[in-house]
């Protein structure tokens, strides 16, 4: 399997996150797992090492502000990577688009010239939606095609079938989720616990980047609610 995304530790957020763990829980059960990472500044083309049994290929290219010339310089770069990939001969059974990332144009154009299946996985709506004109044309410039997607939310499935409806060939949900075996805090000693609130205290928790497409300005205006109607209250909140 070669998965790829610009989305790759040490860059961090959920996606980052997601193909680390996935890739990491999939070479465990014997599947060999390659990435290829289109990396900002990295003077290399193809730069390989293996970690926990992945193999990552890092691939680098001139980063912009100019959000059209980063994807062109991604897409190029990118087929260039596999490319030398092949002239080592390898090959692979499945492509693994994660998400919408730049890396989507290239995955596109190496599963159909060399007829390897690909699967999309979405984790967010940006560039989903095909009734935006600008969209749409991006999509059938490229004439993006899959065998098949993954949805993390009931809420990405249901634009998958209402925006790709009968192009889709197959759709599956499988929601994102917490490990357990990493992260299990009843199952640990009190010790390690932090200290009791007070009865008057107030926490929120708020695990996610403060930009608006996660919710921020509807965060913002239940705080303001909170703190109106409980003014007797310390308030914590942790970002």
């Amino acid at each position: 399997m070669l998965m790829l995304s610009n989305d790759y530790p040490p860059v961090t957020g959920g996606v980052s996150t997601h193909i680390k763990c996935l890739s990491e829980n999939l070479a465990k059960q014997e599947v060999a797992v390659h990435l290829l990472v289109p990396t900002p500044g990295l003077s290399s083309p193809l730069d390989t090492q293996i970690v926990n049994n992945v193999t990552i290929h890092r691939t680098g290219y001139q980063d912009s502000s100019f959000l059209p010339l980063r994807a062109f310089r991604i897409t190029k770069r990118t087929l260039i990577a596999y490319s030398k990939l092949k002239d080592q001969g390898l090959s692979f059974d499945l492509l693994h688009q994660q998400d919408v990332r730049a890396t989507k144009m290239a995955a596109s154009l190496i599963s159909k010239k060399d007829g390897v299946p690909l699967v999309w996985t979405c984790h967010s709506p940006h560039m989903w939606s095909k009734s935006k004109w600008l969209n749409h044309l991006f999509l059938d410039m490229i004439n993006y095609q899959h065998s098949g997607i993954i949805a993390v939310s009931h809420q990405l499935q249901s634009m998958a079938q209402h925006n790709w409806g009968d192009q889709i060939t197959a759709l599956e949900y499988i929601p994102n989720s917490v490990d357990f075996e990493r992260f299990h805090p009843a199952a640990k000693s009190l010790e390690k616990l932090p200290p009791r609130l007070e009865n008057d205290d107030f926490i929120l928790f708020c695990p996610s980047r403060q930009v608006d497409i996660k919710g921020t300005p509807y965060l913002a205006e239940a705080m303001k609610q909170i703190f109106e109607s409980r003014t007797d209250t310390d308030i914590k909140i942790i970002f």
